[in-house]
């Protein structure tokens, strides 16, 4: 069992802000496939194979620092261990440039609440996480924006062709991940 988790916060108030670089993810690998809503799982979840790989998309409807609640919920639901399913986590990073992809499979959450939470939750930092940039969070003129404020700001025009770049990259190495199975 593969879970592909996308973090953002839910709500339209949410669309196009740079924490919701996550569900951007996961909404283009699900395509035109619907998405059901699961109350007690806090999450909406589409199913689908990718390269012969039947994987579970997922965005939490809880906020961002709350995610690890989904995804436990997910694999009590399933009756699963973190160590009995592939974890991938898509999410922004903050201290990466502007549509910068990078990976990672074990590590602390590097100050992000929504992966803080799903260490706390699942209790371990072995899982992979899909970090696309959104930063840096500061001016052009070099005046610091505090996080909570600019994580909830929307992409200008030239941030977000570059966002429209690092979205099919990130597809890119979830599915080379995926068929490297």
């Amino acid at each position: 069992m593969t879970l592909i988790v996308g973090l953002g916060n839910p709500g339209t108030k949410y669309d196009g802000t740079r924490h919701n670089v996550g569900f951007v993810v996961v909404d283009a690998i699900a395509g035109d496939d619907a998405w059901r809503k699961k109350r007690l799982l806090h999450a909406e979840i589409c199913e689908r194979d990718i390269h012969n790989v039947r994987v579970m998309l997922v965005k939490p409807t809880t906020y961002m620092n709350e995610s690890g609640r989904t995804v436990a919920a997910l694999l009590r639901n399933l009756k699963r261990s973190p160590a009995d399913v592939r974890l991938i986590v898509v999410s922004d990073d903050l201290d990466l440039p502007v549509g910068t992809v990078r990976v990672r499979d074990t590590g602390s959450s590097g100050g992000h609440k929504g992966i803080a939470s799903i260490i706390a939750h699942l209790k371990t930092q072995d899982f992979t996480r899909i970090r696309i940039g959104i930063g840096p969070n500061e001016t052009p003129d070099g005046h610091r924006i505090p996080a909570e404020q600019f994580v909830l700001q929307r992409f200008n025009t030239e941030e977000r062709m570059k966002i429209d770049t690092a979205i099919p990259a990130a597809i890119t190495t979830i599915e080379e991940r995926l068929a490297g199975q």
